[in-house]
């Protein structure tokens, strides 16, 4: 258990040695993230709002590191191990929550998406959208400082050398904004790029080099967007059990539960241009499922679980392979297959049929199965029965134990050998 501690402290200090009351980590690009399909990291489509990470507060990355913090200091606890970087450990985790909690939209009950330097979740306004090069007036007053998001449709085969000027205002003081060629994010026929500064006034746009038939949209940067990962602190153990519940009741269940597990974007977002990007991505609902579970939400973690075993099994089918994504629509598979993240974890299982822990010494049980049929697991010599009464134990020797209560109860396994080992 120390050598894993040692591993996790220098990777959670490279994420977390920038941070302080004020601050929080960000992701240097979507890529990084491993979700670069959501709504707001979405820089690839042509329909695309992507944002650069660089400038998002992320409830889904402060998520993850604060479940990584509380994970070290388990093992520390489990272990009883001493160890320097514990008081930073929990410092860390303490401001992570504190920033996880800034972020709650109490009158949408999510936890939202901010930028990095103002704290606050605009939506997406136009300012100028235009086709070829000019100057174009603008003189627009932003309701708050706000970031700019610029996205320019060229056609694939043109050179990319369209340059923008973006002057405004903040606090008073004269802002001008030069984006080159290179400091887009281009792709086929489409360039992304978010603005450094943040803006209280539009004064001018100044398109160069830009054909008559190519076109630049400039809008306020749309940190509004919602999508799944943004329910992942339903994980975290210490986090505001109010909040867990609203989620739950609000979003979790009524808009992210499809016939295939959940979806990423919820079904009030689901526009036909959004539905292309919408699937059931297996880690995530792992994360979230695992999360319903600490929570107590068996019958919608029972749902989930059971939708999420429907695809995997129908595409197990027919293509004799595992996948990661899976089409919220009609469950047809997606992207990449037959890798570990293409499997829910097996103590996701367990816990919804009431074991806690499974060791080569003991098993651990909490509560009962929710399943109405019994299930029945053998391992080395060990029968046990798992219904919604309790749990059945029939050892190697025939001797059979019944334990009827939702308390937490540890069984000692006796030692077992093969034949090949007497």
């Amino acid at each position: 258990a120390i050598n894993y501690l040692k591993k996790l402290i220098p990777y959670l200090r490279y994420w977390l040695s920038n941070s302080s009351d004020n601050s929080s980590p960000y992701w240097e690009n979507s890529l990084q993230s491993l979700y670069e399909d959501l709504p707001i990291h979405n820089q690839w489509d042509i329909d695309g709002y992507g944002i650069n990470p660089r400038w998002i507060d992320s409830p889904f990355l402060n998520s993850l590191l604060a479940i990584e913090c509380e994970k070290c200091l388990q093992i520390a606890e489990q272990f009883k191990i001493n160890f320097p970087e514990r008081i930073w450990l929990e410092d860390q985790k303490t401001i992570l929550l504190s920033i996880i909690e800034d972020s709650w939209n109490p009158t949408r009950k999510y936890f939202a998406y901010r930028d990095f330097r103002t704290k606050k979740t605009p939506g997406k306004t136009s300012i100028l959208k235009k086709n070829g090069s000019g100057i174009f007036i603008v003189e627009k007053n932003l309701r708050s400082p706000q970031r700019l998001t610029v996205r320019v449709i060229t056609h694939p085969e043109l050179s990319k050398k369209i340059t923008i000027e973006i002057k405004g205002m903040l606090e008073s003081q004269e802002i001008l904004e030069i984006i080159q060629p290179r400091n887009f994010h281009w792709n086929t026929s489409t360039g992304f790029y978010t603005t450094e500064n943040v803006f209280e006034f539009i004064s001018s746009i100044n398109i160069i080099g830009l054909p008559d038939d190519n076109s630049v949209e400039v809008s306020t940067s749309q940190y509004s967007m919602i999508d799944l990962s943004l329910f992942l602190p339903v994980l975290i153990k210490d986090a505001n059990k109010k909040y867990t519940q609203q989620m739950i009741d609000q979003w979790i269940d009524k808009e992210f539960l499809s016939n295939f597990g959940l979806s990423l974007i919820p079904k009030k977002s689901q526009t036909n241009r959004m539905k292309r990007s919408n699937f059931v991505d297996l880690p995530l609902n792992s994360f979230i499922l695992e999360g319903l579970i600490e929570n107590q939400q068996l019958d919608l973690a029972k749902k989930v679980f059971i939708n999420l075993m429907k695809v995997v099994i129908k595409n197990l089918r027919l293509s004799k392979k595992f996948f990661k994504l899976y089409d919220a629509d009609d469950g047809t598979c997606k992207g990449e297959y037959n890798i570990i993240n293409g499997m829910i974890p097996l103590k996701t299982f367990l816990r919804l049929i009431g074991i806690h822990r499974w060791t080569d010494d003991e098993i651990e049980f909490m509560g009962s199965s929710v399943f109405k049929e019994d299930i029945k697991i053998f391992y080395r010599g060990i029968k046990v029965i798992c219904s919604q009464k309790g749990h059945t134990i029939i050892t190697s020797g025939g001797k059979i134990f019944e334990l009827k209560t939702k308390n937490f109860q540890k069984i000692k396994i006796p030692s077992y050998k093969r034949k090949d080992q007497e």
